[in-house]
Order: C-alpha cells, then sequence, then structure tokens
C-alpha cells in the first residue's frame, strides 16, 4: 500500500518536474526551436527513467520479485538511464554546435563528460544486467518447481 502511494506520487512527481522542465528549458533556449527540442532529449529519457521506477515500486508492493514485469520496468528504467547519459554527454552537445553554425562543419564540439553523466551510465548499464540476471534466475527457480 506505502509503495502504491509512493508510485503515485512519484508519477505526479515526474508530471510537475516535466512541466517545469519544459518551461525552463524554453524561457533558456533563445532561438530556434530545434535548440529547444535538442535540449529536452536528455532530460525527457530521465524523466522517462524515473517514471519506470514506478513500476518497479509497484512489483515489490506485490512481492513479485523478479518477475517480467519487474525485470522489464527494470530494464527501461537502465536504458532510459543509459540513453539519457549518453544524450546529455554526446548528442546535446553535438546537435547545438551544428545548429549553431548550420551544419557545416563538426570539428570543436565539446563534449559533456562529467562525472555524473558517466554515473548515471553505469547505474543504467548495472540495472540492464541486474534485470537479465533476474530474468534468468527466476527462470531457474520455476524450473525447479
Amino acid at each position: 500500500m506505502a509503495s502504491r502511494i509512493g508510485s503515485r506520487l512519484v508519477r505526479g512527481g515526474v508530471l510537475v518536474v516535466g512541466g517545469l522542465m519544459i518551461a525552463r528549458v524554453a524561457t533558456d533556449t533563445h532561438g530556434s526551436w530545434e535548440a529547444l527540442a535538442v535540449r529536452l532529449v536528455a532530460p525527457a529519457l530521465f524523466l522517462f527513467a524515473l517514471w519506470a521506477t514506478t513500476s518497479v515500486f509497484a512489483a515489490v508492493d506485490r512481492g513479485r520479485d523478479f518477475d517480467p514485469a519487474m525485470t522489464r520496468a527494470m530494464s527501461w528504467t537502465g536504458g532510459g538511464l543509459l540513453l539519457g547519459a549518453w544524450a546529455s554527454w554526446l548528442f546535446e552537445p553535438m546537435m547545438l554546435h551544428l545548429i549553431g553554425n548550420g551544419f557545416l562543419e563538426a570539428r570543436g564540439v565539446t563534449l559533456n563528460y562529467t562525472v555524473q553523466n558517466l554515473t548515471l551510465a553505469a547505474v543504467g548499464a548495472v540495472l540492464i544486467l541486474l534485470a537479465r540476471r533476474g530474468r534468468a534466475l527466476r527462470g531457474e527457480l520455476e524450473a525447479f518447481v
């Protein structure tokens, strides 16, 4: 029950934060809609990962450890974190540079190497691997029963 309330709070928070994020990025981006769209990719992927965690909470609340719904949610969460980190690290700086110079030259791009991006990518990869291992262990346990 507490996890269900927690997952509803997280989903509501994701909607509120998503709206605030779009408003902030829209006011910070001076100029083109292309730059606005590029700046929204990484945060949208991170919010998707946060939304997917609510399914993990729901599976834990029901006592269904490593069932297909939980492992799928873990994979989606990990994928969102991994892709969001990639978008923040590589995609956003490269696309903003290309938009800024009219898609004429890709030289001079400064990639966003930060500890935060590397950590989020690593956590995303670990979640994907844990979900795969959980599916395999669940299959082995069902074979015994």
